[in-house]
């Protein structure tokens, strides 16, 4: 899957900053470090911005599954350009397991598959799924959030999507 944006890096990133720790610049993984598909020679129209990803209400799982033993409720922001136009988009995962990769990557390419595409692109018919139809290009300026007392973990970056309907 070409798309695993929240997944691996949320997973990862929130995983590693569970305990309070101040991080420095160049310990921020860049593009091609964080375990997600960049072609960056994807062709397409593209379509581009800001995706962020919180997760919230974490606690103890009750999924004998859940192998990190926590879950809670994802929730994944794209404000995203084409062009002109300006569009924002949201989906929730609701009670995934923090470490469940799978299911979060599942939230956010349905989120792009579903939503983003038909909405920039409402003369595709049917489903245009990765990497049939789109591909990260681009995956830069990836911040964690470290979060302070009772504030949920986040992480935001710039990305670039190839869209090649």
């Amino acid at each position: 899957m070409k798309v695993t944006i929240a997944v691996l890096v949320i997973a990862g990133m929130l995983v590693t900053t569970t305990a309070p720790a101040v991080r420095a610049e160049s310990e921020v993984p860049g593009q091609g470090q964080i375990g997600i598909a960049v072609n960056p020679n994807a062709a397409g129209t593209k379509v581009s911005g800001v995706v962020t990803i919180v997760a919230d209400a974490l606690g103890p799982s009750s999924d004998p599954s859940c192998a990190s033993g926590v879950s809670g409720n994802f929730l994944a922001v794209m404000k995203l350009v084409k062009g002109n136009t300006i569009n924002t988009f949201s989906a929730v995962g609701v009670g995934l397991c923090f470490g469940d990769i799978a299911a979060q990557a599942a939230m956010v390419s349905g989120l792009v598959t579903n939503v983003v595409v038909p909405t920039f692109f409402p003369n595709i018919t049917g489903v245009c799924g990765t990497p049939t139809c789109w591909e990260v290009k681009s995956l830069l300026n990836v911040i964690p959030n470290v979060p302070a007392s009772g504030s949920p973990p986040a992480i935001s970056m710039d990305i670039v999507l190839a869209v090649h309907p």
